[in-house]
């Protein structure tokens, strides 16, 4: 874990992205799904680094022991959903 130290606030996560959106957008492809913990700061830091706009959110909450997904308006709108494992 050390080792990987030294590479923090480098913006490689930046740079690889960069590679990636202009890979992706020369196919066509317009929008992305970013999955990250509500609590990585670092990660939607570089998102906000980069400008992406937020269209909405989804999770699940946990309730006394159930998993209760959620999406707003507009995640509904694209199709994205979140299923609960069973088993």
């Amino acid at each position: 874990m050390k080792l990987l130290r030294c590479y923090r606030r480098k913006r490689i996560h930046v740079a690889i992205t960069g590679f990636a959106d202009a890979y992706l957008l020369a196919r066509g492809h317009g929008f992305e799904v970013r999955y990250m913990e509500i609590s990585n700061f670092a990660s939607i830091g570089v998102a906000d680094f980069l400008g992406r706009r937020k269209i909405g959110y989804a999770g699940y909450a946990k309730w006394f022991g159930h998993c209760i997904p959620f999406r707003t308006p507009a995640v509904r709108k694209i199709g994205a959903e979140l299923f609960v494992r069973r088993g």
